[in-house]
């Protein structure tokens, strides 16, 4: 996993961000230098998460996730958490007391209303840092782990009240008021022209991807299920 340095550097030259180990990570290195007090927690196995306190009046800590592919654009006070409803599109989060273990939340995904995900919960008091996560990260380089096997870029672009995620040569783009439209990529150079001009990203290296993921045998322009 890269450090806060390398990952600040891999974004300036290759619009690169990277899971939440690498997000999160560094942005709880950045708010600690910035004078915020944090720690980081777990959610699942798979995904960790930024507690902030001595942010607000009477302590109040603050929920902080750059890592989620989720709606979560502004810090979340937990105490009045469950009073909102955070929404883009057709997808919304909810972060709310767990019934049964009051001491913990859990961070509820809709999708069109429905709930599709209940799976994540943490303990505000589970204080971990980086170092704390290496197994996770580790399970993340795995050949058979999620991101190994697929090209997969997701923005959300606030100014232009949209959402984009590119899964392989397939793209989703979702409007803000839940409009949705897909586009099925079928070259190259379509690829790397939508992820710059599109997504804004010029200097991601689409093409080294794509190459190394063909040199294990995926082919991402192949017909998906």
């Amino acid at each position: 996993m890269p450090t806060p340095e390398e990952y600040v550097a891999n974004a300036v030259r290759y619009d690169m961000g990277g899971t939440c180990f690498a997000n999160n990570g560094s942005l709880l290195a950045l708010l600690r230098a910035l004078g915020y007090q944090g720690h980081l927690m777990p959610l699942s196995p798979t995904h960790m998460a930024i507690l902030i306190r001595g942010l607000l009046p009477n302590d109040e800590p603050v929920y902080v996730d750059m890592g989620a592919a989720a709606p979560i654009f502004v810090p979340v006070a937990l105490h009045s958490a469950a009073e909102q409803e955070i929404a883009f599109g057709f997808e919304s989060v909810r972060i709310v007391r767990d019934p049964v273990q009051p001491e913990r939340f859990r961070f509820l995904r809709f999708r069109r209303g429905e709930l599709v995900s209940d799976r994540w919960n943490f303990d505000p008091s589970e204080a971990k840092e980086i170092q704390d996560f290496s197994e996770s990260v580790a399970l993340t380089f795995q050949p058979d782990a999620t991101y190994m096997g697929c090209l997969r870029v997701q923005l959300y672009q606030l100014d232009r009240g949209r959402s984009l995620s590119l899964l392989n040569n397939s793209l989703q783009i979702m409007k803000e008021n839940g409009a949705e439209e897909k586009i099925l990529l079928r070259s190259l150079d379509e690829m790397e022209t939508m992820v710059a001009e599109e997504f804004a990203l010029p200097r991601l290296p689409v093409r080294e991807a794509i190459a190394i993921l063909q040199n294990k045998g995926i082919d991402v322009f192949a017909p998906g299920d």
